[in-house]
């Protein structure tokens, strides 16, 4: 049996499909390539996983050469229907075998390039956001000389910038030097849904981009390096930049559309009166409840500077006279609300920060009242996604950590709450969680 090379992971998920349903041994038959490989490696003797089994058997070596230039290799699982965490460690395990016997030095290398490059491609990226390329050409094709024309720059530069997105998937070209749009470039457009225009600006822009410089400061003392370069802490480096606070106010807003409907979806709004976005910056998760709850009545409560951009976000929702906008300092006191909304907030913060701003929460809160957080969980230290990565970003930038869905029970303990539910959400930022909780 030939089996495309495209076509493997498919039939691992039948594989794993059909032994979940009938609880049978079955084979299950991939594709790896003999380029690279011996039959030594590949005819091994039967290894156990727990109470799974692999045999890993091949063709006759004449009969492979004559008919197919690469080895059909066979999977027996024997596994229990219930060991769903068994099924995925071998099928993970044979993938990782069949994409390293393909892979050549000339492979790492060029992966490793387009690794250390990447903040390149950030910055490319980040620029395209900021002059709003993508919505110049979204409507038609623009040339090199109409796109400068439009975004006041160097003829010269933008071609070489152009020549880059074409390069990164941003933007097609055809023979007559006409730049359009792709699907990627789409994601940059400021009134797509869940755009990530905003985010883009940001993460490139100087407050957010100057503390990776010292990186490896920030691992070897533990300490987040906005103090030594940009003089101060982000949020008040925010409040005296202008344009970037207010790419980080959309940069939100959008991460907030791609995640806030399927997190409104499984909150019961039913018997509260009034919600508090704490931190909501334009309140896009409290009016995704709004929107489902019409006796619903919002607060969004912000820094200072955020204020004028949060009110006139809830008129361009429609919701000016249901949501009040409170300016204040969430470390030091919240509004009084029956539920507290706190999306992707207490990632920002040390566990200490974490605690005030939820014991602050707690009290304020009316009789049978909540606190929701949505943020970013920490699973295994080899599960792939986001979470890693913004980590990171945390220690270098802000005081705070992504967190295990454990650790965040542990704060809310510490406040006064106790987690009654965790609900994984799945989002192409990552794996999400609602964790929410009540007084105890």
């Amino acid at each position: 049996m030939m089996v495309s090379g495209n076509r493997v992971n498919r039939i691992e998920r039948l594989a794993i499909g059909a032994a979940r349903a009938r609880g049978a041994c079955l084979y299950a038959t991939a594709l790896a390539s003999v380029s690279e490989v011996s039959r030594q490696n590949l005819c091994r003797p039967r290894r156990r996983l727990g109470d799974a089994k692999m045999v890993l058997c091949d063709h006759d070596d004449n009969t492979m050469r004559a008919n197919c230039p690469a080895r059909v290799v066979r999977i027996l699982l024997c596994v229990s229907p219930t060991s769903r965490y068994l099924r995925s460690k071998i099928v993970s395990q044979f993938q990782s075998r069949v994409i390293a016997d393909r892979e050549t030095p000339d492979v790492h290398i060029a992966r490793m390039v387009e690794l250390i490059t990447g903040s390149l491609a950030s910055q490319v990226i980040r620029t395209f956001a900021e002059m709003s390329i993508a919505d110049l050409i979204a409507a038609h094709p623009l040339s090199a000389a109409d796109i400068t024309e439009a975004t006041g720059s160097d003829l010269g530069a933008m071609k070489r910038l152009l020549r880059a997105g074409v390069a990164l998937g941003l933007v097609t070209v055809d023979k007559d030097d006409v730049f359009a749009g792709t699907p990627l470039s789409k994601t940059l457009q400021q009134d797509m849904p869940g755009s990530l225009k905003g985010w883009a600006t940001i993460m490139g822009s100087p407050g957010a981009w100057l503390p990776w410089g010292n990186f490896v400061e920030a691992i070897r003392t533990g300490q987040r390096q906005t103090l030594a370069t940009l003089g101060k802490e982000y949020f008040d480096y925010l409040a005296q930049a202008p344009a970037e606070a207010e790419a980080f106010m959309i940069g939100m807003g959008g991460i907030s559309d791609v995640i806030s409907d399927k997190a409104a979806d499984m909150i019961d709004t039913t018997s509260t009166a009034a919600a508090a976005d704490i931190g909501g910056a334009s309140g896009a998760f409290l009016y995704a409840l709004m929107a489902r709850n019409d006796k619903l009545e919002g607060i969004v409560f912000e820094r200072p500077n955020v204020v004028a951009a949060a009110e006139a976000a809830a008129q361009k929702a429609g919701l000016g006279r249901r949501v009040h906008v409170v300016a204040g300092n969430f470390l030091e006191a919240v509004p009084e609300a029956d539920l507290y909304l706190l999306k992707w907030i207490l990632h920002d913060w040390n566990d200490s920060d974490c605690i005030k701003i939820l014991s602050n929460c707690r009290r304020s809160m009316r009789p049978g009242g909540r606190v929701i957080a949505l943020e970013l969980q920490l699973g295994e230290i080899d599960d792939p996604g986001l979470s890693s990565l913004m980590d990171l970003n945390m220690l270098v930038v802000l005081n705070g950590r992504e967190r295990s869905a454990h650790e965040y029970r542990d704060l809310f303990a510490a406040s006064g709450l106790r987690m009654t539910r965790v609900t994984p959400l799945r989002a192409p930022l990552g794996p999400w969680s609602l964790l929410e909780s009540e007084a105890v």
